[in-house]
């Protein structure tokens, strides 16, 4: 009896996988979030892209979280700000999370061989733009302005393109606002003489506030002055351990001027605001803003984020 015998050769599958892009002359209304589109040739096949980071990168990303920033979608953030080597052309996360460039941002340039963490508003592609000029409407229509708010498109610290993202203004009030036991998971907080935002993971037990009775961890939103210095060693230890994540007070810089070193902290959202503003997440002694308007040029830091469950 004969039997039919199939062979298979070899199956080759080829998918393009996009970057979301911009339009840049979109009009933006208060409350409104930018829109991406995508496009991609007749005879490819998108895929939603599935990267998973290098060896190299997991050790960082073990700790933080789970963040819940909407209904169902949770999140880890990255192990530190964004930070950019205009010269070489790279990014990678700060080394520890209270670690920021502060007055050195000032020295922004394309040939700048060295680090800078505030960028302006959708400067993904163009991470020194605005180093000079304040004119956002000029670059817009000249059209030397893609507007990019894709950072995670980049490969950070071994990590592959594409694994992390840029949290929307609802993401942030959410955080902040709405999430379960909100406001019991947030304070004020010094590392290393860095003051900065301390903020807790869902799963915080709060019997760990006082585990170590040198360094009590103790709630407050109204003065560095007093609560929260943390060694190194013990904010590794005992919190960041735990999936506790420290947004230093890094300031912003509006063309090579910085500001509020030490004393502020400004965090970009996706969400773009009217034609020349963008929402960001703002912080400092007596005031937590989930969601305040800037000018684009004024550049910010970023801190990114990766799902864990969710959009």
């Amino acid at each position: 009896m004969k039997q039919k015998i199939f062979v298979l050769i070899g199956l080759f599958v080829f998918t393009n996988v996009l970057f979301a892009q911009i339009d840049s002359t979109q009009q933006t209304t208060p409350g409104d979030s930018v829109d991406f589109t995508a496009t991609a040739p007749a005879e490819t096949t998108t895929v939603a892209a599935q990267p998973t980071p290098s060896p190299q990168a997991k050790k960082h990303s073990i700790w933080s979280g789970p963040f819940t920033i909407a209904p169902n979608v949770i999140v880890k953030f990255s192990p530190g700000n964004l930070q950019y080597n205009p010269k070489e052309n790279k990014w990678r996360f700060a080394p520890h999370q209270h670690e920021m460039i502060g007055k050195a941002n000032s020295k922004i340039s394309e040939n700048y061989d060295g680090w800078i963490d505030l960028f302006g508003w959708g400067t993904a592609k163009t991470p020194t733009l605005f180093a000079k000029e304040d004119n956002y409407a000029s670059h817009i229509e000249a059209g030397n302005f893609p507007i990019a708010l894709d950072w995670g498109r980049h490969e950070i610290n071994g990590y592959q393109p594409l694994l992390w993202r840029t949290m929307t203004k609802d993401e942030w009030a959410y955080l902040f606002n709405e999430r379960k036991n909100a406001k019991d998971l947030v304070t004020l907080g010094t590392i290393e003489g860095i003051n900065g935002l301390i903020i807790l993971p869902d799963n915080w037990n709060h019997k760990w506030d006082k585990e170590n009775f040198t360094y009590p961890l103790l709630f407050n939103l109204k003065s560095y002055s007093g609560y929260n210095f943390f060694p190194l060693e013990v904010w590794e230890t005992h919190f960041e351990k735990k999936g506790a994540i420290f947004l230093p007070c890094s300031g912003f810089r509006e063309g090579k001027v910085i500001k509020q070193i030490n004393t502020g902290g400004s965090y970009w959202s996706s969400t773009g605001y009217r034609n020349q503003s963008a929402y960001s997440f703002t912080f400092g002694a007596n005031y937590l803003l989930p969601t305040s308007d800037f000018a684009r040029y004024k550049a910010r830091a970023v801190r990114l984020v990766h799902k864990i469950r969710g959009k």
